[in-house]
């Protein structure tokens, strides 16, 4: 699987840099997406793919949500519902999601 790299990554096979892509075995590569620290990328013209679940948000931390919203709307709106049903919302979270979205609505 192409996936795109949102930070370092290094393995004695393998290393990238913030934003290569690197073609990886399909279980090194889910687990990378799992965790946030890349995007699964089309094969044809390397731009960001939905994984197939692009309509669950992730659990765990703010810099994992943020990396599965990416600057898909749809994904912020969603995160941000979920976080908003928190009985204590993390503003670390909800501020850039309205952020996202209050962009969208000034185009």
């Amino acid at each position: 699987m192409k996936i795109r790299f949102h930070s370092t990554y290094a393995t004695p096979t393998a290393r990238a840099t913030p934003g290569q892509v690197l073609d990886l075995p399909d279980s090194v590569a889910n687990g990378l997406v799992a965790g946030g620290y890349a995007d699964p990328v089309d094969d044809v013209d390397g731009r960001r793919r939905r994984p197939d679940d692009a309509g669950t948000v992730p659990s765990g931390s703010v810099k994992k949500v943020l990396a599965w919203v990416g600057d898909d709307q749809e994904r912020a709106a969603a995160a941000l519902n979920i976080e908003s049903e928190r009985s204590k919302p993390r503003t670390s979270l909800t501020d850039p999601l309205m952020q996202l979205l209050a962009a969208d609505e000034e185009e």
